[in-house]
């Protein structure tokens, strides 16, 4: 209770004021995050160094200038999700080829959509309101209770449903005809003992395959969204048809294809990724 009333008398007055108002709260952020405290900023010139071994110092400058501007208007997004009505959401958030989904949900599939962490992945909050299927959305619980409340109030605003990682794969293959769209952010660093291993952004990178694994068990089919900032706050997410059952891609296709459309993404607008995240923590083997 004591966490429900701080998000009151917190986050949600501050929820409301005017995006002009955050944003101006954000340029702040910024000197603070980047300048002052230079918050992480070793991480994020690594990363990006040695996923772009081609551009120069200035050019590594500019990238990690503009992540962290990017970076701090994230926060104030996320603070306005709280509070945002959706007719206002969206409008600042568009989601392209929705028709794809709705046909699977008409041929009673369950969905896995797969995302990054690029752009603003709390946009998906919305989805619901652009297609027939039910949303759910799976996610680790933080160890900050408040933290763990606010990021369940903004991702369930609009209808999505939650998930904890821990009892997802018990949940999709006890409910393999729900005709659910799954979201799974998929781009996190995995264990050392991960067994799917490929070349990400010039580097060798381990990745989850949770994911197909479940889509291949319950013949789901699995989508990925391409999302592409507009402007200021605002974001538009293409579904793309990455196959439409699990069960007839071999070992390794789904995760290789979502690799490759993140990348694509990522080099699309090399600022919209989260650089600060320390994604090659555990190190795969060189080729």
């Amino acid at each position: 209770m004591g966490y429900a009333i701080l998000l009151k008398l917190l986050v949600y007055p501050l929820s409301w004021l005017p995006m002009h108002l955050l944003y101006g709260f954000s340029d702040i952020c910024y000197f603070f995050v980047y300048k002052l405290f230079r918050y992480r900023r070793d991480v994020v010139v690594q990363n990006i160094s040695r996923s772009f071994p081609d551009k120069n110092y200035r050019e590594i400058r500019i990238i990690t200038k503009r992540f962290y501007r990017h970076f701090c208007d994230l926060f104030m997004e996320m603070l306005k999700y709280y509070s945002i009505r959706e007719n206002t959401q969206k409008r600042n958030i568009r989601f392209t080829n929705t028709e794809t989904l709705d046909a699977l949900y008409d041929a009673g599939k369950n969905v896995i959509l797969l995302s990054g962490h690029y752009a603003n992945w709390e946009a998906l909050n919305v989805l619901p309101a652009y297609i027939k299927a039910p949303v759910g959305a799976v996610y680790s619980p933080q160890s900050s209770k408040f933290a763990d409340r606010l990021i369940k109030q903004i991702r369930m605003r609009f209808g999505v449903r939650m998930y904890p990682m821990q009892r997802i794969a018990r949940h999709i293959l006890s409910h393999r005809d729900a005709r659910t769209v799954y979201l799974f952010v998929a781009d996190q660093s995995p264990s050392a003992q991960s067994k799917y291993q490929t070349t990400f952004l010039h580097q060798p990178t381990l990745f989850f395959t949770g994911a197909e694994k479940l889509a291949s068990a319950t013949r789901s089919a699995v989508v990925y969204v391409h999302f592409r900032k507009t402007g200021r706050g605002r974001y538009t997410g293409a579904i793309i048809l990455i196959t439409a059952d699990g069960a007839q891609e071999p070992e390794g296709a789904i995760t290789r294809k979502f690799v490759e459309l993140l990348e694509a993404n990522v080099r699309e607008n090399t600022a919209l990724w989260l650089w600060t995240h320390k994604r090659w923590k555990h190190p795969a083997m060189a080729y």
